[in-house]
C-alpha cells in the first residue's frame, strides 16, 4: 500500500458516515466536525494511535485558528471511530 493511499481523506456529509474503511487495514478514523452541525473532515488511519495524533493535531489546529481570530467560535467536534466489522458501522471510541 502506497503511503498516499494509507493516509487518504475525504469530506464526508454526517448522513454518509456509516461507510466501510477505504481498505482493511484502514480500521479506525478521525473525525472533525469544524462546525455542529455540518459535514466532517475525515483521516482514514491503520491505529487508533494515529488516529488520535490526526485529531489532536487537528484540534490543536482549530484552537490556533480561534486564538488568532482567523475564525469565529463555533461548536465543533473531534473524535475517534473504529469500523465493526459485525455491525458493519463506525463506532465511538471510548478515552
Amino acid at each position: 500500500m502506497t503511503e498516499d493511499s494509507y493516509f487518504r481523506h475525504k469530506l464526508l456529509d454526517v448522513a454518509q458516515m456509516p461507510q466501510p474503511p477505504l481498505h482493511a487495514a484502514l480500521m479506525y478514523r478521525a473525525v472533525v466536525i469544524p462546525q455542529v452541525p455540518g459535514e466532517g473532515f475525515v483521516v482514514q488511519t491503520g491505529t487508533q494511535r494515529e488516529a488520535e495524533s490526526v485529531c489532536d493535531i487537528l484540534a490543536r489546529f482549530q484552537l490556533f485558528m480561534l486564538e488568532e481570530k482567523v475564525m469565529p467560535d463555533y461548536s465543533n467536534a473531534v473524535f475517534v471511530e473504529k469500523w465493526n466489522w459485525d455491525d458493519k458501522e463506525w463506532e465511538d471510541v471510548e478515552d
